[in-house]
């Protein structure tokens, strides 16, 4: 810190221009009047405004910095704190600029704190002073050195002239003599070590290589002589060949049987229509259709084609096979079954696709087979008296009754 401090009165020497004119002893000198004359005043960077300023270069690396930027980013990660008044405005401008551009949240606190040292900036007190007033005894003002604080020199500007133990340094070489006398140096730490020299070009080869001695003579002895060829043992006799046998004779070949009918190849496809309303459903006679309009799947409408006919709902199939499974609750006993017919007008029961029960609110569940030769209306009705579709289960809101038809052939 003893160095710092020596160093920085050596810089305030050598930036004091020689036309400065002589500070007076009142307090009316206000600094940005003293900054009129000294254009290149020295400043102390804060520790936030020189975070900030490391923070940029680091989040914008490659952004085109100018020279003054990099050069003071230097100077911050050598630890350095002072610098020149016009170099550090530009380099604050131009983080402010940035920020300001770009308008991303993380810059916010970057921005927030470049611009509190700006504004310490502008109204001086970042400037360093090495000159304070003070007042004697006899009521006198004078001016004495002020002391450098050991922490931080943010407290201090510039002034025309350097004084030490009340002795006006105005030049280089009168300080220099007083540093000395307190066995003090001016020689500041060594500077980092410049970048090696370039390699200077490779000398000639020295000597030419000789040339390869002549093989020696081969140590490797003669062949010798190839052994006799053992004799080859006799062929064992071959034994008699057994006589064939005769061939018998052929079978002949039995009738082919009769095709068997061609099976399904599964499901063509299918339909399914259901009602939870029960009206009209509470009251069908029978040859009248229930109600079952509302469709829920349909993979085949061209071959199953839901309809209004039969005071309810009447089914056109087209050629083919087909599954039809009804289900239902009714309110009393009774019996359901499929009327067909070549119109919805001319519709009979099917006696082999009868389902009922013997007690009431039973779950009815019918199921046949219809085949269809060209085409064919059918409908669910009632069989003997008239059927009334309740609730199914405890669903109290639903008057279930479901239709579902597959195609399989």
């Amino acid at each position: 810190m003893q160095q710092k401090i020596i160093r920085l009165f050596f810089l305030l020497c050598l930036y004091i221009p020689s036309h400065a004119t002589t500070i007076p002893a009142s307090n009316d000198i206000r600094l940005n009047q003293l900054n009129e004359q000294l254009d290149y005043s020295l400043v102390y960077i804060g520790k936030h405004a020189r975070e900030s300023i490391l923070a940029l270069k680091d989040i914008f690396p490659d952004y085109q910095w100018s020279l003054k930027f990099n050069i003071l980013c230097q100077d911050i990660r050598n630890e350095g704190t002072i610098a020149l008044y016009q170099e550090v405005d530009q380099v604050i401008n131009e983080c402010l600029e940035i920020c300001n551009t770009l308008q991303q949240n993380q810059l916010q606190s970057i921005k927030a704190d470049l611009e509190k040292y700006k504004q310490r900036l502008q109204r001086g007190k970042a400037h360093l002073n090495c000159l304070e007033d003070y007042t004697e005894g006899q009521g006198q003002t004078r001016r004495k050195a002020k002391k450098i604080c050991a922490l931080c020199v943010g407290c201090l500007t510039v002034s025309g002239h350097a004084f030490i133990n009340g002795i006006d340094f105005s030049n280089l070489t009168a300080l220099a003599n007083a540093l000395m006398d307190t066995g003090l140096s001016l020689i500041g730490p060594a500077g980092p070590t410049g970048m090696p020299g370039a390699t200077g070009p490779t000398g000639a080869t020295i000597g030419s290589t000789g040339p390869t001695g002549a093989t020696g003579p081969c140590c490797t002895g003669s062949t010798g002589p190839r052994g006799a060829t053992g004799s080859t043992g006799s062929t064992g006799i071959t034994g008699t060949t057994g006589t064939t046998g005769s061939t018998g004779t052929t079978g002949s070949t039995g009738t082919t049987g009769a095709t068997g009918a061609t099976g399904t190849s599964g499901v063509i496809g299918a339909a399914e229509f259901i009602r939870t309303i029960q009206s009209p459903n509470n009251s069908v006679p029978p040859g009248t259709a229930f109600t079952i309009d509302t469709q829920v799947f349909n993979s085949i409408p061209l071959n199953i084609v839901a309809a209004a006919g039969a005071g309810g709902t009447v089914y056109t199939l087209s050629a083919g096979t087909y599954v039809l499974d009804y289900e239902m609750s009714l309110g009393s006993a009774g019996s359901v079954g499929i009327y067909t017919g070549a119109t919805s007008g001319s519709l009979a029961l099917d006696p082999n696709t009868v389902a009922g029960s013997s007690t009431a609110t039973t779950w009815i569940h019918g199921r046949a087979f219809v085949i269809v030769p060209t085409i064919l209306v059918v409908a669910i009705s009632s069989v003997v008296g008239t059927a009334a579709v309740v609730t199914a289960g405890t669903d109290a809101g639903s008057f279930m009754i479901r239709l579902t038809i597959l195609k399989i052939a």
